[in-house]
């Protein structure tokens, strides 16, 4: 009887977990970064962007479907920064890179089905070329 009781446990446990809905579908998370390097000793201005993230996680390149929603944004960022920007909730956001360390950027990304993925972005340090 108990190998009995324990195969319905089972064969239940493994019924309930059938029946849940599928996660929701997860969004891309792309950073790019103006300028790409930061001279050692110079303060430089970061342009950080996420605007290629797209809704949809996809293997190949595809354009965006208006149906898919707008998506939510969210900065972090920690290193040599001078100042944290005062709105980390859009799409590009700047700081000062004071020119000591490198500059590490967290963006995570939101779509409308709250789906997330969170990328990670350093920009590093290059000795000062005086020219």
């Amino acid at each position: 009887m108990g190998g009995l009781l324990t195969m319905l446990t089972l064969a239940g446990l493994a019924a309930g977990l059938g029946c849940g809905e599928a996660p929701p579908p997860p969004p891309s998370a792309v950073i790019t970064v103006t300028p790409e390097t930061i001279a050692e000793g110079t303060q430089t201005l970061l342009t950080f962007d996420g605007s290629k993230s797209t809704p949809r996680l996809t293997l190949v390149p595809a354009a965006p479907d208006p149906d898919d929603g707008e998506l939510i944004y969210s900065w972090e960022f920690s290193g040599g920064v001078t100042d944290q920007p005062l709105d980390l909730g859009v799409v590009q956001v700047q700081v000062t890179a004071r020119g000591d360390r490198p500059v590490h950027a967290r963006l995570t990304v939101t779509n409308r089905w709250g789906g997330v993925v969170s990328t990670l972005h350093s920009v590093p340090l290059v000795p000062d070329d005086p020219g």
